[in-house]
């Protein structure tokens, strides 16, 4: 159940490789993530229904569905009826990991790229690893990638204390800042989490700058940016220092694993991103557009200000949707000093993807505008309205980047389209 999400469709595509029989369904028949799967005619429908569960030993579903839906009907019968639940994860963990030497790259920010960025390194070694990232691969066209060599190489997800699931060889940790407050309840249980994870490991804990955690450094090799090893510059193809930070981290994990260093090298600055990192999406009536995940204030501030490097001289656009009500809530304050500070020159805010959330905040994008009190940052509301407005406003030079973790991704394809239509 919602084999079209980044995370479920990978571990769907594993488990067929290890010659589970699956079927699947989704709400969203058109994501990119099933583009593989029902290429090999999967028998996929779509939505959720009991009758989906004839002749099914295990359901294996996103934990958005227990946690946001769990009067789900199909949830509900396959409980009734004692077929075994479990989330994707520890499918993953229990039954497609095996003995495999796992890395699992954690964090709240930079976490897909630095864990696509090693798996390119072990690719380019030879090392032919097993990977599983929550963004497409550019390299690859999917986020997955199914080898035979020894190591496994997992983007792992703090949420909802996912990463206690795993116990790695090696972990990796980019940057702890508090997120997900609809679960954690605080900055110390979030970190409480990041030490359980860390110290489930056997071999190596590489982390990101300034993280202090408790740790077992008797057990394992402890390496800490800053301290153990610095950021390098590499000639990479990927804008930012937040990159160059993300290169440095997979760099040392390559080091630990005695990977040769100028292979690392090579790997990293080859290498092309992940999927809506500062993606660019297109170009009609020489706007430019790129389309970006970022949802925090942190990668919100390092996305703009790469972007302002990179385009110094052109008017630059950021259209942002908060994500869920509760981080919005929460981050508020931290939403508003940024949108008073970043580097462009029109933002645009769109109505919060609720994630099935309901508002009891009483939180609205409006909210945010009134409280940064600049006559550059508007609130249109709806993707379609806001795509209107874009296509009006923008022109010749200009670049649009689109930002945030719900379906703000549609606005992309619907601004150019729009662009492309006018006059």
């Amino acid at each position: 159940m919602g084999i079209g999400g980044a995370g479920l469709s990978a571990v769907a595509e594993l488990a067929k490789e290890a010659g589970y029989e699956i079927s699947g369904c989704d709400l969203d028949k058109n994501s990119q993530f099933l583009k593989g799967l029902l290429k090999e005619k999967l028998n996929f429908e779509e939505g959720h229904d009991p009758s989906h569960l004839e002749n099914i030993d295990e359901l294996i579903l996103s934990p958005a569905i227990e946690s946001l839906d769990p009067k789900n009907p199909e949830l509900l019968f396959a409980k009734e009826k004692n077929i075994p639940v479990s989330i994707g994860e520890e499918f993953l963990a229990k039954k497609l990991i095996g003995e495999k030497k796992l890395i699992a790259v954690s964090g709240t920010h930079g976490k897909s790229t630095t864990t696509a960025m090693v798996a390119k390194i072990l690719e380019e070694a030879g090392l032919d690893p097993t990977v599983l990232v929550g963004a497409i691969v550019s390299d690859w066209g999917r986020n997955y990638r199914i080898g035979k060599g020894d190591y496994f190489v997992l983007e792992a997800d703090e949420y909802q204390d996912k990463i206690l699931l795993y116990s790695p060889y090696l972990s990796v940790i980019t940057a702890i800042e508090m997120d997900h407050p609809e679960y954690f309840s605080s900055l110390d249980q979030l970190k409480e989490s990041f030490e359980q994870f860390a110290n489930s490991s056997s071999d190596y804990v590489v982390l990101g700058e300034n993280i202090q955690l408790k740790l077992n450094d008797e057990k394992v090799k402890v390496l800490k940016l800053g301290q153990d090893f610095q950021i390098e510059k590499f000639d990479l193809k990927l804008i930012g220092e937040f990159n160059q930070t993300n290169a440095s981290l997979a760099f040392e994990v390559a080091k630990c694993l005695g990977i040769d260093e100028e292979v690392a090298k090579k790997a990293l600055e080859k290498f092309t991103g992940v999927g809506r990192r500062f993606e660019f999406h297109g170009e009609e009536k020489e706007v430019k557009v790129f389309d970006d995940y970022g949802h925090h204030p942190t990668a919100i501030k390092a996305t703009a200000e790469a972007a302002r490097e990179k385009f110094p001289d052109s008017k630059i656009w950021l259209i942002y949707q908060p994500h869920m009500f509760s981080r919005t809530k929460y981050l508020f304050d931290s939403f508003v000093e940024v949108f008073k500070e970043i580097p462009v020159d029109e933002i645009v805010l769109v109505d919060i993807f609720a994630a099935r959330q309901e508002n009891t905040e009483n939180i609205s994008s409006q909210h945010i505008v009134n409280e940064v009190k600049k006559s550059n940052t508007h609130y249109i509301g709806s993707l379609e309205n806001t795509a209107y407005y874009l296509a009006k406003n923008v022109a010749v030079g200009d670049i649009v980047i689109v930002m945030g973790a719900g379906d703000i991704y549609k606005l992309s394809g619907m601004l150019l389209e729009k662009l492309k239509n006018k006059g």
